[in-house]
């Protein structure tokens, strides 16, 4: 929850997409991912780099996985204070996802494989603010705060190799 009183797991879901380069060691898979998640409240973007564990090493097969990401946010959200008036906070910042889960593997070692996983995350984020009235034109500056967003990653993926 961000200082401000502004809770991310309250938002819609967001919606977004990555890249993704992958190195199979056979016994884990690592992976290096750039991605963009947005919907009308904010944007995540970030580079995330994870570890992944299949738990067989045969073409199908569940996993479990961990990782770590660098994210810039940035939002606009409606402000709970002034409630009833045209009151919202921006602002940007930035900081570090941990995120842990698992999933399934479909065609690890064909020329195209299927992930789907689901992912708990927290986000920290160190955060620049101001508080917006659109119908005054009034723009009240915060100093840098911090904030936390949390909740469940769910993916598709779909790997392409050489």
């Amino acid at each position: 929850m961000l200082t401000h009183g502004y809770d991310f797991s309250k938002n819609a879901m967001l919606s977004g997409f990555s890249f993704n380069w992958s190195f199979d060691a056979r016994d884990f898979i690592f992976d290096i991912k750039p991605y963009w998640c947005f919907n009308t409240e904010y944007d995540i973007a970030g580079l995330s780099l994870e570890m992944i564990k299949p738990l067989t090493n045969k073409a199908n097969s569940p996993f479990w996985n961990a990782g770590a990401a660098f994210s810039l946010t940035d939002y606009k959200i409606p402000s709970d204070y002034n409630i009833g008036r045209n009151y919202y906070e921006e602002g940007f910042g930035n900081g570090m996802m941990l995120l842990a889960g698992g999933g399934y593997i479909f065609n690890r070692t064909s020329s195209v494989s299927v992930r789907i996983s689901a992912n708990y995350f927290q986000g920290f984020y160190d955060l620049k603010g101001y508080e917006t009235d659109y119908t005054s034109s009034l723009y009240t500056t915060r100093d840098k705060s911090f904030g936390t967003s949390a909740g469940i990653m769910m993916r598709l993926e779909i790997l392409f190799r050489k």
